[in-house]
């Protein structure tokens, strides 16, 4: 099993309301969201000086599609922190992922 260095940058968005007080509860998700990938304890290393930003590394042996199982290998991981939160809620994060070897840039949304 060959690991790979990835690092990622993420931006968290709230849904935007009609009314403050939606706005103000999308606001207090997304910011719950934040504080959870923030504290993402996978193995990832959050660098203390960029705020969304993570170094670690991903197994994508045996994958013909590594950018596709990069993705879906972090979209995982953070899905699961989107799980408690309720769907009217729900934050887009906005994901970019660099990947060793890869010579792409894999951009996406969960």
């Amino acid at each position: 099993m060959t690991s790979k260095l990835f690092m990622l940058s993420y931006t968290v968005s709230r849904k935007e309301k009609d009314s403050s007080y939606e706005n103000d509860r999308s606001k207090n998700w997304a910011d719950h969201v934040r504080d959870k990938i923030l504290n993402i304890q996978n193995g990832w290393k959050k660098h203390a000086d960029v705020e969304t930003t993570f170094t670690g590394t991903i197994d994508l042996d045996g994958f013909y599609d590594k950018a596709g199982a990069a993705k879906a290998n972090i979209s995982k991981e953070i899905s699961l922190l989107l799980k408690d939160v309720p769907s009217q809620y729900v934050p887009v994060v906005s994901v970019v992922l660099l990947v060793s070897g890869l010579n792409e840039v894999v951009e996406f949304k969960i």
